[in-house]
């Protein structure tokens, strides 16, 4: 079923939902029906795969996962590669997606990139986010393996955006874009971005340029609902993918500044204001994702 419908790939070690729910959220903005399928869930498994921001139903999830089951019953019986966990709620993303006639669908990888569960998908667009050291278990030794497993997402004729840094990683991802013909755009090189938050609002302020091929009817400044400077490298990086997409879905550009406004992503420096109490919540998981919470919150 994943054939059924444009997809925009989403990898990367930090910021992947955060680039996606913002990409997401413009497009349905924007009058698109969006699919968005990520991982982990904060609460509860309908989180993973909703339709215009709102998750799958118990009773949905439950009809679509008994006809992956038996799917995965005859693999087993058939001495074929037992579906995993991950494998069974991405095949039921993907279904559950056609089912429901969306428009385009965000697909966050779950781990590395060239033997995730999601790669199957032939997408419009191949976006990467950042590249850190996390899971080098699973996709290592080192960060360069990692980076050549992120980068196994792109396929052939297919634009890929990243903002990973200058340097070997950024190459990397050049490299495996040239050898399959794919554009590839990178921050810094054809965009940049600056921002400061804006504190009385709880927002932080992008002050987008775009550069070389990517078109300046997008340069502005927008205010992000999802609050740390990390989020400013996101929402950048967003925008970009957003001004491609605007050549398809021309009614992007101008929709673009409320769905940055309107984004909800729990967990991801999120403040509650109780009298005079302020409580944040963030899941930083890894040495990165710590050090940009300390920036935050500094």
């Amino acid at each position: 079923p994943e054939k059924g419908y444009p997809i925009i790939h989403v990898t990367g070690t930090n910021g992947k939902g955060s680039t996606g729910v913002m990409i997401a959220t413009v497009l349905e903005e924007s009058g698109l029906k969006v699919g968005l399928y990520t991982s982990p869930h904060l609460e509860d498994y309908p989180e993973r795969i909703q339709c215009n921001r709102s998750g799958v139903d118990w009773e949905e999830l439950g009809v679509i996962i008994d006809k992956v089951r038996r799917a995965a019953i005859l693999m087993d019986e058939q001495d074929q590669i037992r579906p995993t966990e991950f494998d069974v709620l991405t095949a039921a993303g993907f279904l559950f997606f056609s089912k429901n006639s969306v428009d385009v669908a965000i697909v966050e990888v779950g781990i590395g990139g060239t033997l995730d569960s999601t790669n199957v998908v032939t997408p419009i667009m191949s976006v990467i986010t950042n590249i850190e050291e996390d899971h080098l278990d699973r996709c290592g030794p080192t960060v360069i393996d990692l980076a050549q497993h992120k980068a196994g997402i792109i396929k052939e004729g297919v634009p890929v955006f990243s903002s990973v840094k200058p340097g070997i990683l950024r190459e990397i991802i050049r490299t495996r874009a040239e050898e399959v013909k794919s554009e590839s755009f990178f921050a810094e090189e054809d965009w940049s971005y600056q921002g400061q938050p804006n504190l009385e609002e709880l927002k932080e302020q992008l002050d987008f340029c775009g550069k070389g091929k990517l078109s300046n009817e997008f340069d502005a400044k927008y205010s992000l609902s999802l609050l740390g400077s990390y989020q400013l490298e996101n929402g950048a990086l967003a925008v970009a993918v957003l001004s491609y997409l605007s050549e398809r879905w021309p009614q992007i550009q101008e929709n673009i500044s409320l769905g940055l406004t309107k984004v909800k992503w729990p967990g991801r420096f999120e403040v509650f204001i109780r009298e005079k109490q302020v409580v944040i919540i963030d899941g930083a998981h890894n040495e990165l994702g710590a050090q940009s919470l300390k920036a935050a919150l500094d």
